[in-house]
């Protein structure tokens, strides 16, 4: 299936896809800046529980979590490996399974795959949000420091179509694909991201984009 890509807002583009609907969130603190984020309500989870009709969240830092319900009142927060959530301790399922920026730092990206589909409703969808293997920003200032640009947790990155292949194989088909461009308040990232606008503009070529944001269904329900 040959995808048409074009520029989302990645905030937005999760946001309406889990408004009033069951959901799952994995890497929910985004730690290690989970104070930071918190304090400014900018904690993509605590936007996420502003909308959804349920929201689980799931992480492996224990500390983070712990803030989360003692300093906000967070509720349904578990501490649990993304790998291997066939074994999540709650049976409950759920309409949307939301995984972003985590595929990139796990060991075993084919596992979370396998195991996620046992959390979800038959209709269920999980939203992926990844960097992006092509991004010109990224590319750019590699070139310019002379040095990988790199995240010192990243196991890996993906293209479009390298998480399409590995959703494919492990039982998830495509249903929906965009790219879109990381958005924070620094002078540097606006000075950053109008370049890259303007590159895909011209260019008219989104793949050259930060990151990835898809959705995957089922081939097989889990049920």
């Amino acid at each position: 299936m040959k995808l048409r890509l074009k520029m989302v807002n990645r905030e937005n583009w999760l946001l309406e896809r889990a408004a009033n609907r069951t959901v799952m969130h994995v890497g929910c603190t985004d730690a290690p800046l989970t104070k930071a984020k918190a304090a400014a309500n900018q904690l993509l989870h605590q936007k996420l529980g502003a909308v959804c009709k349920e929201l689980i969240g799931v992480d492996l830092d224990a500390a983070s979590l712990d803030y989360l319900r003692q300093e906000y009142g967070i509720a349904n927060l578990y501490r649990h490996d993304v790998e291997h959530l066939d074994s999540f301790p709650v049976e409950e399922k759920v309409e949307v399974l939301i995984a972003g920026e985590v595929l990139e730092h796990l060991n075993n990206v084919g596992l979370f795959f396998e195991n996620c589909g046992a959390r979800l409703h038959k209709d269920g969808v999980v939203l992926i949000t990844v960097p992006n293997a092509l991004s010109i920003k990224r590319m750019l200032i590699s070139l310019v420091k002379r040095n990988e640009q790199v995240h010192p947790d990243h196991t890996s990155y993906f293209s479009p179509s390298t998480l399409s292949r590995i959703a494919d194989r492990h039982g998830f088909r495509i249903s929906g694909m965009s790219m879109y461009l990381w958005r924070n308040p620094t002078i540097s990232n606006r000075l950053a991201n109008a370049v890259a606008r303007a590159i895909i503009f011209i260019t008219q070529f989104p793949l050259l984009a930060d990151g990835i944001v898809a959705e995957f269904r089922p081939e097989l329900s889990s049920q």
